[in-house]
């Protein structure tokens, strides 16, 4: 305590003096406790921690303090003396400790107080305030909700719940149970989980729903935390397939696209010469079916066309399309699959083959050949990429006109080798596969009847294979496959619809069960 000194000056008979007003006693003694607060932190259940209080005489130098009784503030019990303390006395400087233990007794937030009461004149009572935490487990489940999203009815889809111990002190996780119609813990608690402070543990929650719609579940879990049962929340849906339709109309004078390749190799100038002389023939087969035709010829190694876009409003079309079949070529020449598919992918905006074709149009690649295809990689490898170029694989029908497998053929003018690989590709897509030795005046109709063929019709969406059904200007149609390579339906020679005729396609999604 600091010390006030008042001075004053006075007259008498010796003159001026100085008087001071007196100082306290030597006598009076002043109480100090250290700490003033104590914080014993968070501290498991059976388990203690001793806190030393020091009581010090801090007046003057003849005191002697005097502490009547010491006091503790603690209704329940958490914090007690190690040694109950008598009422002592302390001369200047001298000291005495005091001794506080902290055994929490539930894992709550815990406060008292010690009161040290003295005769100390300025600080009769001195508290000491005490501050502890009962150490707790506490559970947390996350997420919650889980969504587990919408799924199939049929199929099984499995999500995760995350159990973590947020809480000071080791949780016991006893029993997880899961109550809703169509759900399942995948991963069931073999027994007790002892979670750490900080620890988790996963579970695995199954759904496979019984019905169409929302479906939720309740998963609860108890364990010795305070709360002891959690719960939380698992939703889903369960989704049914739609029928869905589409509907052809075979309008009159459909659009027909035509790709020709033809082997630019010095065996083949007499062939190629004569597909030339035959075009008008060609032609003219086609024109009884649609005059909407659409004709490339792509020989080139880089695969951009060479023909131009021949239709009949093109002048001199006959005339573009006898020059490109007899030109152009290179390396790849004994190569057409790779060819007509680097073509097929040069089409965008800004490429060689920009505008080339026309969308949803059916397209018939023409290979003319005296020789087997040559290009490095599987068959299979060039039809896909066609197939994706063209966005549908119903839209691609190729044909071949080349040597008969697996023997080839010889005339008195004109010899090939069997047209490996290109034979494959064609009973792929539905093709025709015609003899270069034969006249060509035998195949042009045959090529003109499968450019015009209307006999595929590819569905907008992957049906379940078991509800495709097909009506026919409302009748139920026969004479009809499902081709899933082609996600068509494919009516069969002799069955196909006519013009004027509609075609409905009813079927319903296959819907995919989720990966597990």
């Amino acid at each position: 305590m600091g010390i006030i000194t008042l001075g004053l000056l006075a007259c008498s008979e010796s003159g001026l003096g100085t008087w001071s007003a007196a100082q306290p006693g030597a006598d009076v003694p002043a109480i100090s406790v250290t700490p003033e607060r104590v914080d014993f932190g968070v501290l498991a259940g059976g388990l203690s921690e001793v806190a030393t209080l020091t009581v010090t005489n801090t007046g003057g130098d003849d005191s002697v303090l005097e502490v009547e009784r010491v006091e503790l503030l603690d209704d329940a019990g958490n914090f007690v003396f190690l040694e109950f303390p008598d009422s002592f006395r302390l001369p200047f400087g001298q000291s005495r400790e005091v001794d506080v233990v902290f055994s929490p007794t539930n894992p709550d937030a815990h406060v008292g107080a010690v009161t040290f009461y003295s005769d100390d004149p300025d600080r009769a009572a001195v508290d000491v305030d005490l501050l502890g935490n009962g150490a707790r487990p506490e559970l947390q489940i996350s997420p919650d909700p889980l969504d587990l999203g919408a799924v199939p009815v049929g199929c099984t889809v499995d999500g995760e719940v995350t159990l973590t111990n947020v809480g000071s002190f080791e949780l016991t996780v006893d029993a997880a149970a899961l109550a809703g119609e169509g759900y399942a813990l995948a991963t069931p608690l073999s027994g007790p989980i002892l979670l750490p402070p900080g620890s988790a543990q996963a579970l695995t929650v199954a759904f496979s729903p019984v019905a169409q719609g929302h479906a939720e579940a309740e998963l609860a879990v108890t364990s010795d935390e305070p709360a002891g049962r959690r719960t939380s929340r698992v939703a889903g849906e369960g989704i049914v397939p739609v029928e869905r339709i589409d509907r052809f109309t075979l309008e009159p004078d459909p659009r027909a696209d035509l790709l020709f390749f033809v082997d630019q190799s010095w065996s083949m100038r007499d062939d190629s010469a004569a597909l030339a002389a035959n075009f008008d023939a060609f032609i003219a087969q086609i024109d009884i079916a649609t005059t909407k035709w659409r004709i490339v010829v792509v020989n080139d190694d880089n695969g951009c066309e060479r023909s131009g876009v021949l239709e009949r409003t093109v002048p001199d079309y006959a005339g573009a399309f006898r020059g490109a079949v007899r030109s152009g070529g290179g390396s790849l020449t004994e190569s057409g699959l790779s060819v007509v598919a680097r073509a097929l992918e040069l089409m965008g905006p800004g490429e060689c083959n920009e505008g080339m074709l026309r969308e949803d149009t059916p397209l018939h690649v023409i290979f003319v050949t005296d020789e087997p295809e040559e290009s490095p990689g599987p068959w299979e490898d060039y039809l896909a990429r066609m197939q994706t170029a063209l966005g549908a694989a119903w839209r691609l029908r190729v044909s071949t006109v080349g040597g008969p497998v697996p023997d080839g053929c010889t005339t008195t003018t004109n010899s090939a080798t069997p047209a490996l690989r290109f034979v494959d590709v064609v009973a792929a897509t539905g093709g025709a596969f015609l003899s270069i030795c034969s006249p060509w005046s035998d195949s042009v109709g045959t090529l003109a009847e499968v450019s015009t063929r209307r006999d595929t019709f590819g569905l907008s969406g992957v049906p379940d294979a078991r509800t495709v059904r097909v009506e026919v200007d409302g009748v139920a149609a026969s004479g009809w496959v499902y081709d899933a390579a082609l996600n068509a339906v494919v009516f069969e020679r002799g069955r196909e619809p006519r013009e004027g005729q509609t075609v409905e396609a009813f079927w319903t999604e296959a819907l995919v069960c989720p990966a597990r």
